[in-house]
């Protein structure tokens, strides 16, 4: 049983290496990639929300010693 435990050692860290060397090329690859990118602005075509009411007013009311 002790004369697994070298290949299996060694299996486990070429392993680990590969799956740091794929992710690494995964982030490499899409980095020059804006498809994730936030659009800002009116770049979006999009307006900000509206926000409704005032945000003090709907907020409740706390007596003194009260925490929230």
């Amino acid at each position: 049983m002790d004369q697994l435990v070298f290949p299996v050692a060694v299996v486990g860290s070429v392993a680990t290496l590969l799956m740091v060397v794929g992710m690494l090329y995964l982030v490499w690859i899409s980095m020059g990639d804006d498809r994730h990118a936030p659009a800002l602005g009116e770049a979006a075509g999009t307006e900000p929300p509206e926000i409704d009411g005032d945000a003090e007013s709907d907020a409740p009311e706390l007596a003194e010693g009260e925490a929230a």
